[in-house]
């Protein structure tokens, strides 16, 4: 009797799926190593590949996929669309709406007005009641509807925390600073006045007329002194240096 192994193939781990997930989420070797009770060199081995997952405990991996907030099977089977660490397995509740829903839940419990206040993943979905891989999707809707704000979910060494999302916020604490603003001023202000202190290009928007009207704005309230080859005003230099 022959298998159909053509049907059937036998799972593949996947090495650079797994490493990929890894630096995401900003562990260190031996940091990853000691919560799991194995060697660096063991664990370095196995991101390379030169250690196949056979030679480790059931319950070795199981923990491995926990730490990175990934199902067990993902470790062996290629995410589509890869990579995607926070997006392999469907999320538990039903409807389109669910990650939207976690990701408000999540803020309610962590926001912050940018002070980094660390709160561990682990702790999180045991408090919800969710799995780890949850979690980590719900951070990143969370994330994604504080950047309007100025401000960032960062998950990093099996922590979440809300931090600024400097470029701007640095920006608003200097034209602030001086006065040369007016309430009304958004994120895009903010943001476009930065880019043009640093010498960059204006991307702001979703449209050329859209940037125009943003730097007009500018213009209005003396940060900019021109919409064309716009560049910050003397006062607002000030601010800034």
């Amino acid at each position: 009797m022959t298998t159909n192994s053509t049907t059937n193939p036998d799972p593949v781990f996947d090495h650079r799926y797994v490493a990929y997930v890894f630096n995401q989420r900003g562990y260190h070797i031996n940091e990853f190593a000691s919560r799991l009770d194995m060697s660096n060199n063991v664990v370095e081995a196995f991101l390379r590949g030169t250690v196949e997952p056979g030679d480790l405990r059931v319950a070795t991996l199981a923990n491995m996929a926990n730490l990175l907030g990934i199902p067990l099977r993902s470790m062996f089977t290629r995410p589509a669309p890869a990579p995607d660490p926070v997006g392999a397995d469907p999320q538990p509740e039903p409807g389109g709406n669910a990650v939207a829903v976690d990701a408000e839940q999540l803020l309610a419990c962590v926001y912050d007005t940018g002070r980094a206040t660390p709160t561990l993943v682990s702790e999180l979905a045991k408090a919800f009641g969710w799995t780890i891989e949850r979690t980590y999707a719900a951070a990143t809707e969370a994330d994604r509807r504080l950047k309007p704000a100025g401000l960032s979910v960062k998950t990093s060494h099996g922590e979440l925390f809300v931090t600024p999302v400097n470029e701007h916020l640095d920006a608003q604490k200097a034209l602030n600073a001086r006065k040369v603003y007016e309430r009304g001023l958004t994120y895009n202000h903010y943001r476009a006045a930065y880019q043009i202190l640093a010498g960059q290009q204006v991307t702001v928007n979703n449209s050329a007329r859209q940037r125009v009207r943003t730097l007009g704005g500018l213009v209005n309230v003396g940060v900019v002194t021109q919409v064309r080859q716009p560049a910050l005003t003397e006062e607002a230099l000030e601010a800034f240096l």
